[in-house]
C-alpha cells in the first residue's frame, strides 16, 4: 500500500449523486452511449427501410430506452451494494493475490479474541 492510497479520503471526496441515484459522470456516460446508439440505429434502420425519418424516430426511441435502462441498472446496483463495492472487490483481489505470491500485507492477518472471564459458546 502506497502513501497516496487514502481510501477514506477517496470515499469522502466522491462525486455527489445528483439524479436518479447517478453521478454526473455516470449520467454523461449514459447520455453519450445512448447518443451513439441513436446514430447507429438511425443509420441502420434508414438503410434497411429506406426512410430516414422512420430511422431517426426509431433510433431516438431506442436510445431513450437504452439510457433509461442503463441508469435504472446503476440505481439498482447502487441500492443493492454500497458505493465503492467494485473498488473494494478489486482491492481485496489484489490483496489475496499478493498473499498468494508471498508479498507481506500491511493489514492484520491474524486476530485473537481477548476478553474478561470465560469464553462461552
Amino acid at each position: 500500500m502506497k502513501l497516496d492510497d487514502d481510501r477514506l479520503a477517496d470515499a469522502v471526496n466522491q462525486e455527489p449523486i445528483v439524479f436518479y441515484d447517478c453521478t454526473q459522470s455516470e449520467i454523461m456516460g449514459a447520455f453519450a452511449a445512448s447518443g451513439l446508439m441513436c446514430i447507429l440505429c438511425t443509420v441502420l434502420i434508414a438503410v434497411a427501410f429506406g426512410s430516414f425519418v422512420f430511422g431517426l424516430l426509431a433510433g431516438l426511441i431506442l436510445s431513450l430506452l437504452s439510457g433509461w435502462a442503463v441508469m435504472t441498472w446503476l440505481k439498482n446496483i447502487r441500492q443493492k451494494f454500497y458505493t465503492t463495492w467494485f473498488q473494494e472487490k478489486v482491492f481485496m483481489f489484489k490483496q489475496s493475490l499478493n498473499e498468494f505470491i508471498g508479498v507481506r500485507s500491511v493489514f492484520l492477518n491474524h486476530s485473537v479474541r481477548f476478553g474478561k472471564g470465560a469464553r462461552r459458546g
